[in-house]
Parts: C-alpha cells; sequence; structure tokens
C-alpha cells in the first residue's frame, strides 16, 4: 500500500499541484488516501471516503 501511496505522491509533484488538497476515494482508493493522510498531512486539507452505499467523512 506503502508504493500506491508514493506514487500518488509523485503524480502530485509531477502535476505541480498546489496542496492542501481534498481527496474522495472509495474502496481500496480510501485506505491508500487515509494512510496518505496519516503519513503526508500538508499534502491533505480533507478526504471524503465511501465504502458502499455509506460516505463519511475521514478524520
Amino acid at each position: 500500500m506503502q508504493r500506491d501511496v508514493d506514487d500518488v505522491v509523485a503524480l502530485i509533484d509531477a502535476a505541480q499541484l498546489p496542496g492542501p488538497l481534498v481527496f474522495a476515494a472509495h474502496s481500496y482508493g480510501g485506505l491508500i488516501f487515509d494512510l496518505l493522510a496519516r503519513t503526508h498531512p500538508d499534502l491533505v486539507a480533507d478526504h471524503i471516503i465511501g465504502v458502499g452505499n455509506q460516505v463519511r467523512r475521514a478524520g
């Protein structure tokens, strides 16, 4: 999973996106962005994780 987080960070850097950013994710992506928020809090303003038909604001 850390490799996926590293890929997301590399994409953000390559795109030169100004942070922090708001992320929305579902299923496995939710796990990725949860780890991203914990390991790179400077990149994440907020994130929303959807599971099935339920959506919760993480954090």
